[in-house]
């Protein structure tokens, strides 16, 4: 679906597009259900850098609009740059034991540059469960976890171990994990979006620890779901 602003088509004057896509979850299994409720929650929360939701995707898209009209209202005088929301929700992965979806963003209301972000769920498919990185680790299992993805991004970026992560870009000298994870055949990846461990200029940060390095810190529970992949390592 797509709204837009009165201005959009006139020549020489900017305007405002918001454009959202999202697929139609059938059925009334408890995946099914799942992946609607996470989907309506993605596709009604308000941009970025705003807190709160809205009633519908139509009612964020028309509030994206209007937020520029609105603009534009203030300072007529001044050329403002055209406003863009694009935010999509797709399933990421559907054919191994659990389901991911991902839903992905770019908004711009001005400035240097747009704002892009992604953010990954797992879902179990037999109970639609929502799959946190909590849930799926041993207690403790996250700070061993996160040693292990700084170590990862050492090698990845060639970093020695006695060199801080400062070196390579990153605002400290540790990596908080975030739960933004897409697990898949090669491992756990972890996906940083731009501002949260470095500046813009680096981009999205992703970091893939592989299976073997995972699976001591699995929950039981969660060592079962991936078994086939686990298996294969």
């Amino acid at each position: 679906m797509e709204r837009q602003s009165s201005r959009c088509g006139r020549p020489g004057e900017a305007c405002a597009r918001a454009r959202l896509a999202y697929p139609d979850f059938e059925g009334d299994d408890a995946l099914a259900r799942a992946a609607r409720g996470w989907t309506a929650q993605r596709m009604t929360e308000h941009t970025l850098l705003e807190a709160g939701s809205l009633a519908s995707p139509e009612a964020l898209a028309e509030d994206f609009v209007a937020g520029f009209d609105a603009f534009q209202a203030d300072y007529p005088e001044d050329l403002l740059p055209p406003w863009e929301l694009d935010r999509t929700v797709e399933v990421a992965a559907a054919s191994g034991p659990v389901v991911v979806l991902l839903v992905s963003e770019m908004v711009y209301t001005g400035g240097a540059h747009p704002n892009s972000w992604v953010r990954y769920q797992a879902m179990v498919p037999e109970t639609g469960e929502l799959l946190s990185l909590d849930a799926m680790v041993t207690p403790g299992g996250e700070a061993a976890l996160q040693s292990l993805v700084e170590a990862r991004f050492r090698e990845d970026v060639g970093l020695r171990r006695d060199q801080p992560l400062t070196e390579a870009g990153l605002f400290e000298d540790r990596i908080p994990l975030v739960d933004n994870v897409d697990p898949s055949p090669r491992g756990l990846t972890f996906h940083f979006n731009p501002y949260a461990i470095g500046p813009y200029a680096m981009g999205m940060i992703r970091v893939t620890l592989p299976w073997d390095r995972v699976r001591p810190h699995l929950a039981p529970a969660t060592a079962r779901l991936l078994a086939p992949w686990l298996e294969v390592e």
